[in-house]
C-alpha cells in the first residue's frame, strides 16, 4: 500500500512492454529506467526496480512540541519490483520557519524481529535535521532489500519491507519566538540496482512528506476567582469567574495631565485595535479638596464619593479625568488610585483634560498610561485563562477588563508585568462584588425652628428640626444622631427612612404636627424623638452636629453665635433655613431667616442654586435646573477704591436644553482688566452682593431669584 506521492512514475526509455521484453534479452547496465515518485498513487508498477513507501501515521506525532521535547513518526520502505535494491535517506525541500528547521535534530532507528521474535533496535544516525543523509554511498548492509539476514514478518510490517523510526527533538534552551512556528520537510528515499549508482541503470526514488509543529512556551496562565472575602487570596470553595477579558499588552505612551486644566493629546490609536487605559494618582483642588480619575474627598471627610463635596449641584463630572470632553466611567473608588478603562482605536488621538469649574487653584496632576493590547483572551466556566506572548517583545502587561459591580482584589498593583517570554502560571486575579452604590449618602439640616412663637405651647415639644436627603435613592435613617451644643444625644432611632430627595421632621413627639401643622405633606417621614425637656437653646446660641451610624460628621449647623462666625437670628416664630434647598457649603451664608417656618416641604425655586468663591473669581452653577432654556443674569457688587466705594455690575446670559438638568457659567472675575485682558487687578473690600436671576423658556419669564452672598 503507498501514498503521499505527488510527482507522477516517469519511464523516459521504452513502453511497459518494450520493457519487459527488452529485461530478457539484454544485461541491466546502461539501462537508464528512471522512476521518480512519491509515497502516493504509485500505480504504475514496473515488474523490476520498484521503491514503495508508507508510514503508519499522517505525520509526526505529538502534533507541537516543547524544547527537550520530541516528535517520532515510523516508515516502512518496500520492495515492491523484481530486482533486489540499495537505497538511501536524506532530508530535502525544507520550508517553513528556516530558524526552527536549523534547531531540530533527529534520530533514525531500523528496527526488526529475528526468528525467535526478538525485537531489533539499530541505530543509524543522529543529529542536525538540515543536511541530514545516510548511506549515499551504499555500504550499509541493512539497507538492502531483500534483507541480507534472516527476517520475521509480522503485523507491524511486511515480508518485503524495512521498518524505521523517526525521531525529532528540540533541544532546550531555545528562543521562545520558535514556538507556534512550523518546519516541513521531505525525507526521500533513493533505490539503485545492486552494483550500479543512483542514476545508471535502474533507480527509483520516494518522499515522504512531514511537519514539526512547535507549541507555545511563552505563556501566561491563571485564574479569575471570585474573591468573597476580599483578602486577595484564592481560599477553599471560591469559585472561577467566567468571561471576563484577560489582556496582554505593550506600554505605548505615558504623560501626565495637569490638574491645572490643560489639554494633553495621545498618540494616533489605530483603527478596530484595543487600547488600555491607566490612570492614576490624586491632585488638589484647593478648598481642602483632593481628587483622582472619578472620584473625591474634602477635608476632614475621608470619604470618597463621585460628586465633590459641597459642589454636587455641578454633578458628578466635576474634577474628572475627561477623554475627549466627556467623563467615562472609571469603575468603583479604588484605594490606590489607579483606574483601568478599555477603549477601540478610531485612527485619531484622544484628548484628556481635569474637568473643573475654575482651575488657577488645582496642583498636581494624574498620570495616564496607554497600551496596545497585543493578545486577548476570555476565562472559561473554571475561570481559567491562558495567554499565549509567544513573539510579543518588550514589557508586557497582562490585567482584566473592569466590570461593574466588582473591585479588584488581586494583583496588589492591578497588573503583572513580564519581561521575558516563558511560561508563568498561577497568575491569578481576584476580585470582589460589592454593593451597588446609589451614590452619596446626603442628607443635610435644611431647616431648625427652635424659637418657638407664644402661641405654640410648650416650647421644647414644639421645637423641630427638619433634615433634607439631597440624594437619588431613600436613606434608612437607624443609627442616625444629632449632637448639640450640651452633648444632649438625641437618637433617630426609627427603623425608618427619608425618600430620595425628601424630607424627615423630628420633634419631640407627633402632637407637634397635629396641633400646629395638619398641612405638613404626607410624605414627609416624621420621627417621634420621645424626649421631653428642652434641648435647642434660644439666647446665647447653639449648634447642630448631624452624625451618620458610622460615627461620621455629616453636617453642621449654628445660630446666634453659638458658634463663632455663626449668627444667624430667629426671632420668636421664625425658622432659619437653607436657601436654594439643600444648598451647602459649610458656611453661615448658606442660611436665611424664614418668618414662616415651612416643615416638611420648600415653596422657593426647585432649581438649586450653588454659589462659591474662588480666589477672586464667583462661581454659579444650577441643578435640578429642568423647565427652562435661557437664564440672564445680574451681579451687582460694591468695592472701595481709594476710600471710595464703586458700585461694579457683572451681567450676562446662558442657555442650554430645556430638559437639560444642569448649568455652569463662566467663573465671574471681581476686578479690574486691561483691555486685552493681559493684566488684571482684582477688586478690594467686596460687600454688597447681589445676584439677580431671571429663568426663561423662549421669550416667557418663568421665574426669578434674588441672592445676596457675602463675599469671604
Amino acid at each position: 500500500m503507498k501514498f503521499l506521492k505527488t510527482i507522477g512514475r516517469i519511464i523516459l526509455k521504452a513502453s511497459f512492454l518494450t520493457l519487459v521484453v527488452s529485461l530478457l534479452a539484454i544485461n541491466f547496465t546502461g539501462a537508464e529506467f528512471f522512476d521518480a515518485e512519491t509515497a502516493l498513487g504509485n500505480q504504475l508498477v514496473t515488474t523490476t526496480l520498484d521503491l514503495g513507501l508508507r508510514s503508519d501515521t499522517a505525520d509526526f506525532l505529538p502534533e507541537a512540541i516543547l524544547p527537550g521535547e520530541t516528535a517520532t513518526r515510523s516508515a516502512f520502505s518496500a520492495n515492491d519490483g523484481q530486482l533486489p535494491f540499495v537505497y538511501s535517506q536524506e532530508t530535502t525541500n525544507l520550508g517553513g520557519n528556516n530558524d526552527l528547521c536549523q534547531a531540530l535534530n533527529i534520530t533514525v532507528y531500523y528496527k526488526w524481529y529475528d526468528l525467535g521474535g526478538t525485537l531489533h533496535t539499530v541505530w543509524k544516525y543522529s543529529g542536525p535535521l538540515v543536511g541530514f543523509n545516510y548511506n549515499l554511498g551504499g555500504t550499509d548492509p541493512d539497507l538492502i532489500n531483500p534483507n541480507s539476514h534472516d527476517y520475521f514478518s509480522n503485523g507491524i510490517y511486511a515480508s518485503n519491507e524495512h521498518w524505521f523510526e523517526y525521531k525529532v527533538n528540540l533541544p532546550l534552551n531555545q528562543d521562545p519566538n520558535l514556538g507556534n512556528s512550523t518546519c516541513s520537510f521531505d525525507l526521500l528515499y533513493k533505490a539503485w540496482q545492486i552494483g550500479g549508482s543512483y542514476g545508471t541503470g535502474f533507480y527509483d526514488s520516494e518522499i515522504l512528506s512531514n511537519t514539526v509543529n512547535t507549541g507555545s512556551w511563552a505563556k501566561v496562565m491563571g485564574m479569575k476567582f471570585n474573591d468573597e472575602n476580599g483578602n486577595a487570596f484564592k481560599d477553599l470553595g471560591e469559585t472561577g469567574l467566567e468571561g471576563w477579558k484577560i489582556y496582554g499588552a505593550l506600554e505605548t505612551e505615558r504623560f501626565n495631565v495637569s490638574a491645572d486644566c490643560s489639554p494633553v493629546t495621545s498618540q494616533i490609536l489605530t483603527q478596530d485595535e484595543t487600547y488600555l487605559i491607566r490612570a492614576n494618582g490624586t491632585f488638589s483642588a484647593g478648598d481642602l479638596i483632593s481628587a483622582d480619575a472619578k472620584y473625591s474627598a474634602k477635608a476632614p471627610s475621608t470619604v470618597w464619593t463621585d460628586e465633590v463635596q459641597s459642589y454636587e449641584s455641578y454633578g458628578p463630572e466635576l474634577l474628572d479625568l475627561q477623554i475627549d470632553g466627556s467623563s467615562p466611567d472609571w469603575g468603583e473608588y479604588n484605594v490606590s488610585h489607579e483606574y483601568w478603562l478599555t477603549v477601540v482605536g478610531a485612527n485619531a488621538p484622544l484628548n484628556f483634560n481635569i474637568y473643573d469649574i475654575y482651575c488657577p487653584n488645582n496642583a498636581g496632576s494624574l498620570e495616564v498610561t496607554i497600551f496596545k493590547v497585543e493578545v486577548e483572551d476570555i476565562t472559561d466556566v473554571d475561570g481559567n485563562y491562558e495567554l499565549d506572548i509567544t513573539g510579543i517583545g518588550g514589557e508586557i502587561y497582562v490585567a482584566e477588563e473592569q466590570q461593574a459591580g466588582w473591585i479588584q482584589t488581586l494583583p496588589s498593583q492591578g497588573y503583572y508585568l513580564f519581561t521575558t517570554p516563558t511560561i508563568y502560571e498561577n497568575k491569578d486575579f481576584g476580585n470582589k462584588e460589592v454593593e451597588p452604590q446609589p451614590g452619596p449618602t446626603n442628607i443635610v439640616i435644611n431647616e431648625v425652628y427652635y424659637d418657638v412663637a407664644g402661641d405654640r405651647g410648650t416650647e421644647d415639644k414644639n421645637e423641630w428640626i427638619e433634615l433634607y436627603n439631597l440624594s437619588d435613592s431613600a436613606i434608612p435613617l437607624k443609627n442616625w444622631y444629632l449632637i448639640d451644643k450640651a452633648n444632649n444625644i438625641r437618637i433617630i432611632h426609627e427603623n425608618t427612612s427619608i425618600p430620595a430627595h425628601g424630607f424627615a421632621l423630628l420633634s419631640h413627639d407627633n402632637s407637634t404636627w397635629v396641633l400646629h401643622w395638619p398641612s405638613v405633606p404626607a410624605a414627609t417621614t416624621k420621627v417621634n424623638l420621645g424626649q421631653h425637656r428642652a434641648w435647642l437653646n434660644n439666647d446665647g446660641g447653639d449648634w447642630l452636629k448631624l452624625m451618620n451610624p458610622q460615627n461620621q460628621e455629616v453636617d453642621f449647623v449654628a445660630w446666634e453665635n453659638g458658634f463663632p462666625g455663626w449668627d444667624k437670628t430667629a426671632n420668636d416664630g421664625q425658622s432659619i433655613a437653607r436657601h436654594p434647598l439643600g444648598f451647602d457649603t459649610d458656611s453661615p451664608t448658606d442660611w436665611e431667616v424664614l418668618n414662616t417656618p415651612n416643615p416638611g416641604t420648600n415653596p422657593h425655586s426647585h432649581i438649586v442654586v450653588s454659589i462659591n468663591q474662588e480666589d477672586n473669581h464667583l462661581l454659579v452653577g444650577f441643578s435640578n435646573a429642568t423647565g427652562f432654556d435661557n437664564l440672564k443674569y445680574a451681579v451687582n457688587y460694591t468695592h472701595v477704591f481709594e476710600a471710595n466705594p464703586i458700585t461694579e455690575l457683572i451681567q450676562g446670559e446662558a442657555s442650554k436644553p430645556v430638559d437639560e438638568p444642569q448649568l455652569i457659567l463662566a467663573p465671574m472675575f471681581f476686578g479690574t482688566c486691561s483691555s486685552e485682558g493681559l493684566v488684571c487687578t482684582p477688586h478690594l473690600e467686596i460687600q454688597d452682593v447681589l445676584i439677580n436671576l431671571i429663568y426663561k423658556n423662549g421669550s416667557e419669564i418663568i421665574g426669578q431669584e434674588q441672592i445676596n452672598y457675602v463675599w469671604q
